[in-house]
């Protein structure tokens, strides 16, 4: 319960359950769980939202190992780059999922633009968006002139 954050007891059971699922030969593999729910306690999910990214990133973790571990027995290539590419397509999904778990958290980093800055003879820096004056445009040859 504490590795999810949450005390409903039936919520709790349908992520672990989520969870175990993801776990390739889970039952030949005990480890894995224990992987699985360490990963899920330092991710440490405050919310709904954290939680359902924390199971989520755990799954593609391991679905992804799993391709890996598979693509280094196979002799022929199609079959290699079959689960290479598989593996690839879910370690970007993942990369994903912690981008959006980050900004989630507020640690996406904020943005920074700058509009323009100027520096004016007595080395003070205007850092912003500035609008200087414009001069009157002068008329062209087809632009009749205004009085």
């Amino acid at each position: 319960m504490s590795a999810l954050g949450i005390a409903d007891i039936d919520a709790l059971t349908a992520l672990l359950t989520q969870v175990v699922h993801t776990i390739p030969d889970v039952d030949k593999n005990p480890n894995a769980l224990n992987l699985a729910l360490a990963t899920l306690h330092d991710i440490g999910p405050k919310d709904a939202i954290e939680r359902l990214l924390a199971v989520q990133m755990v799954g593609v973790h391991l679905l992804a190992m799993e391709f890996l571990r598979r693509s280094i027995r196979f002799d022929q290539l199609a079959q290699f780059d079959s689960s290479v590419n598989a593996a690839n397509k879910l370690l970007r999904t993942f990369t994903i999922l912690t981008e959006a778990l980050n900004r989630h958290r507020g640690k996406g980093g904020q943005p920074m633009v700058v509009g323009s800055v100027n520096v004016s003879q007595g080395g003070q820096a205007i850092v912003g968006s500035v609008n200087p004056a414009r001069p009157e445009k002068e008329p062209t040859e087809r632009e009749p002139k205004v009085q």
